[in-house]
């Protein structure tokens, strides 16, 4: 019953951090939506593998990875 009530208690306070602001007309129903995508196991996980690879040195620039991209893909270069 303990974590029921704790996560009960986390998604109030996440909808009344979204109806505050820019989630201000969301419905019930779109509210918990937005709670199971930002606080799904696979968000948490993605999250957690991206930091292991700041932490690896597994990362590079935006600026060096997006010219890359454009290149194969014919795209203009940024400015």
């Amino acid at each position: 019953m303990g974590d029921t009530k704790s996560e009960l208690d986390r998604f109030h306070e996440f909808a009344e951090e979204q109806l505050a602001g820019e989630g201000a007309d969301l419905s019930l129903e779109g509210l918990l939506w937005l709670w199971r995508e930002t606080n799904s196991d696979d968000a948490h996980a993605a999250i957690t593998e991206g930091l292991a690879d700041v932490d690896a040195g597994r990362t590079r620039p935006f600026r060096e990875a997006s010219d890359e991209f454009r290149r194969q893909n014919d795209l203009p270069p940024l400015r």
